[in-house]
């Protein structure tokens, strides 16, 4: 969690809780699914951009325990893991772009290529919904 409200840092300065620099207590945070900006920490959550019940059904649930932890974890691409707002990432859920799509619609396109690059990259499933899904918005964008 730290790592990521570190990267994701819109100004790149954030406060620690204490010395050991483990826990972030402030900084600047811009959610790309509402186009808000937190300065509360407590307001923010790391989401994962295909939620872990998701990649679950899409077949993680025949990998390894360490492979499971290494999804959950992986920080080699900037958008596997978000500093969202802890609101909407609820909402969010372990829902696929074929039931939740961000509130900012100028998100859509790179949320629905953000998914898939993810989805192709862990060789998981996109279900037919999904996919549907992400064609329809994939259709509008540049």
């Amino acid at each position: 969690r730290a790592e990521v409200l570190i990267r994701d840092d819109d100004d790149g300065v954030v406060e620690f809780k204490d010395t050991k620099k483990c826990s972030v207590k402030s900084g600047t945070w811009h959610d790309p699914y509402t186009d808000k900006i937190f300065h509360d920490v407590k307001e923010v959550d790391v989401d994962h951009v295909v939620p872990l019940e998701n990649a679950h059904e899409s077949g993680a649930w025949a990998w390894s325990s360490e492979r499971r932890r290494e999804y959950a974890n992986y920080l080699g691409y900037n958008k596997h893991l978000l500093a969202v707002s802890a609101s909407e990432n609820r909402k969010k859920g372990s829902k696929g772009p074929d039931r939740y799509m961000p509130p900012n619609k100028a998100f859509w396109c790179d949320y629905v290529r953000i998914f898939l690059k993810i989805k192709e990259d862990w060789e998981l499933e996109v279900s037919e919904k999904e996919g549907g899904k992400i064609e329809e918005i994939l259709a509008h964008c540049p």
